[in-house]
């Protein structure tokens, strides 16, 4: 704990040490507890660093080591699930918010892979399908009022307002007045 304080202070001599501390961990009982400790201990001074490093680049590097040693942290220690799913998942949401998607990417794969029934598994995947559908426009295509068949892609360069409703829902009809006064505007 105290070279972990040490480490979050960015000294570099700490840093180090912490590291060579975790992979002795490791070699000597890859199972321990002192192994899983020393993988929460590097997890938790990555998020530290990544949060609190003030350089674009270097915080950038930190969030990447965070997602790294997040996911190793969740395959590696499979008792450590209560931790290490909300770690990864965590890692995941900021990589993703610092437009890091590669690193996203992987930390919510392995938690959709590793606990696919958990809360944060189901939350993963449907994060997954929103990040694949960036440069990538749902097919929509369907009748319209008139009868016609139209499809969203023969409408490409021009303004789209694509609502989804029902009118078995008060709220949705509420909205029509609107939606036709927005509809009349741009046409």
């Amino acid at each position: 704990d105290a070279r972990l304080q040490l480490a979050m202070t960015s000294d570099e001599e700490q840093v180090e040490l912490l590291y060579e501390n975790a992979r002795a961990f490791v070699k000597r009982d890859p199972a321990s507890h002192a192994a899983a400790y020393g993988a929460n201990a590097l997890v938790n001074l990555a998020y530290h660093q990544a949060l609190h490093e003030q350089a674009a680049d270097k915080a950038a590097t930190w969030r990447a080591e965070f997602a790294q040693l997040a996911s190793h942290y969740l395959q590696n220690f499979p008792r450590e699930e209560p931790r290490s799913v909300p770690l990864a998942y965590t890692a995941g949401r900021l990589c993703e918010q610092h437009g890091q998607l590669n690193e996203a990417r992987a930390c919510y794969s392995q938690i959709v892979q590793l606990t696919p029934d958990s809360l944060h598994g189901s939350e993963a995947e449907r994060i997954l399908r929103r990040l694949d559908l960036v440069g990538n426009p749902p097919t929509v295509a369907g009748p319209t009022l008139d009868g016609e068949m139209l499809q969203l892609d023969d409408l490409l360069g021009k303004p789209v307002l694509l609502v989804f409703w029902s009118s078995e829902a008060d709220s949705c009809v509420k909205e029509l007045p609107k939606l036709l006064q927005i509809g009349r505007a741009h046409v």
